[in-house]
């Protein structure tokens, strides 16, 4: 459990103020307090068979350190969610649920970010995805515009909140070509009643 967790803050543009937090999971290494990337984690997880039981380690933890200043703080919750992992044999439905409230949060105060991972099959995606919306959960999908987090995916889950890829922001006030993608993802948001958060 040598991980650490990392809250990234998401302001509101209209007001300033910062209205959730997301968790980013980092690796120590032993002896040293030199971080380990996200990527090399997942990658390790994925060849050593482990991706359910870190996925779940990284929601723990996130949750736990979270836990410490949420007393004081009225904001949001966002953690990732690897969708490679949610399959029938793994929905992952009862996991998320428990571990919530056992940590004393209530649904409403957490999202759930879909991330561009391959999912096992679009039907447990939008099973996992109905489930959690009923028990209150805000459906955030992660990284649009980034490998499958696509229209498909969009149409699949009808999120609550889109996060525009860091690769459409990157220098956009300088490429009217991204600014005219980011200005059609923005009108897609407010016709489907979504809520549009740029990366970066």
């Amino acid at each position: 459990e040598k991980i650490c967790t990392f809250f990234q803050p998401i302001v509101s543009l209209k007001t300033g103020e910062i209205f959730a937090y997301e968790a980013l999971v980092r690796g120590i290494h032993d002896n040293s307090t030199t971080l380990i990337a996200p990527c090399d984690l997942f990658r390790k997880a994925e060849l050593e068979t482990i991706s359910i039981e870190f996925d779940r380690l990284c929601r723990k933890k996130a949750l736990e350190s979270f836990k410490q200043f949420h007393s004081e703080s009225s904001s949001m919750l966002f953690m990732n969610i690897n969708t490679s992992v949610i399959s029938p044999e793994n929905p992952e439905r009862p996991h998320i649920n428990v571990i919530t409230n056992q940590m004393g949060f209530k649904p409403q105060k957490i999202g759930l970010e879909l991330i561009e991972s391959r999912a096992f099959s679009s039907t447990e995606l939008i099973d996992f995805v109905a489930h959690y919306r009923e028990a209150g959960f805000l459906i955030v999908i992660d990284d649009f515009g980034c490998e499958h987090s696509n229209i498909d995916r969009l149409i699949q889950i009808h999120p609550d909140v889109i996060k525009v890829d860091r690769s459409i922001i990157t220098n956009i006030e300088s490429d009217t070509y991204r600014q005219s993608i980011l200005k059609s993802i923005h009108s897609l948001a407010q016709m489907t009643g979504a809520l549009c958060l740029a990366e970066g």
